[in-house]
């Protein structure tokens, strides 16, 4: 069983995705109460973008594994992807409340208020979080971000400066200063900014899609 799941996966890796969800299947139906056969046909299940589909696969996987909070997260990021803001929401409030919770898990919750337009929650937010375990350069760009979608760019602007003094490696940081520099119409500096992001990363897709 072990065996069909590996070459499940591997088959996936290939981008033979018809025949990964097969054995995916096959490796369920032989041993279904083993979760991570559930993650990782989910899994492959995205890279097709049948999200719903991958949603409910990882729903009969937390079944499994109640206290998995790995898998909770999975469905969270899910249900932002499908645009369910509030449900996601729900997930992450529970997540949060518990201790050791990666820095991830957080990342992702300020996404998905960044994306249901909670800019307001999203600064209250890292305000208080940043009181309480100090500093993230992460956090500072999803800040400056949140400024940004408020229409205060001089804000957001010192913001995401701040965030490249913490870390001048954070490729998307750059790339949302282009952003910024784009939308005020200062093209030399956006451009300047989307280069030094690809840099970094060279296969950042919001720096060269805006470039």
């Amino acid at each position: 069983i072990l065996t069909i799941s590996l070459l499940a996966t591997f088959l996936s890796f290939e981008g033979n995705y018809k025949k990964a969800i097969y054995y995916h299947r096959l490796a369920i139906q032989k041993h279904p109460l083993e979760s991570s056969f559930y993650l990782n046909l989910s899994a492959t299940l995205i890279k097709i973008n049948k999200l719903e589909d991958a949603l409910n696969v990882l729903y009969y996987a937390k079944i499994l594994s109640l206290n998995n909070k790995d898998i909770d997260h999975k469905i969270a990021k899910l249900l932002t992807d499908l645009k369910k803001f509030s449900k996601s929401n729900q997930v992450y409030q529970e997540l949060i409340n518990y201790k050791n919770i990666s820095k991830d898990v957080i990342y992702s919750y300020c996404d998905n208020l960044i994306k249901s337009k909670k800019e307001d929650d999203v600064i209250l937010f890292i305000q208080e979080f940043e009181k309480k375990n100090g500093i993230d350069s992460t956090l500072k760009s999803i800040l400056g971000l949140a400024y940004f979608q408020k229409k205060q760019f001089d804000l957001a602007k010192s913001i995401y400066l701040k965030a490249i003094q913490l870390d001048s490696k954070n490729s998307n940081t750059y790339a949302l200063l282009g952003n910024l520099f784009s939308v005020v119409g200062d093209f030399n500096n956006a451009k300047l900014n989307y280069e030094k992001s690809l840099l970094i990363k060279p296969n950042n897709k919001m720096a060269l899609n805006n470039l």
